[in-house]
């Protein structure tokens, strides 16, 4: 079950991201804990949490808002795969991102943000 789990969170590791000259290696290992099974999405969801953690990194690097940076990068159609294959399907992460940006009101979170740091009496949330 490790190796499954390991190959999925290994293809699965570059996210919905489109990362030229892209490397991923994997281990299993075994331990003295008892097993507590596979974790839900077999691995994918580490992936995710890695890769989102890693590329709100490099966005501070950049010094570049990460919604900005993010989005810079989403695969789309026709774009190669980690595995070297190409994605034929079309793509609707922009959309879901425009739709959760809207539901969310996130542009107008980022101003409460802007305010608050330039205000110290004056806080809005």
């Amino acid at each position: 079950m490790s190796s499954v789990v390991l190959q999925r969170a290994l293809l699965n590791s570059a996210g919905v991201y489109k990362i030229p000259h892209f490397h991923a290696k994997g281990y299993v290992l075994k331990t003295n804990t008892v097993p507590n099974g596979a974790f839900r999405g077999f691995g994918a969801p580490q992936s995710f949490a890695g890769i989102e953690s890693h590329i709100g990194h490099l966005s501070k690097l950049a010094k570049i808002d990460p919604l900005e940076y993010k989005q810079k990068y989403l695969v789309k159609q026709g774009d190669p795969t980690i595995t070297k294959g190409k994605f034929r399907d079309p793509i609707l992460v922009e959309d879901m991102i425009e739709d959760v940006l809207n539901v969310s009101e996130y542009k107008k979170k980022k101003d409460f943000q802007r305010l608050n740091q330039q205000n110290q009496r004056y806080k809005k949330g």
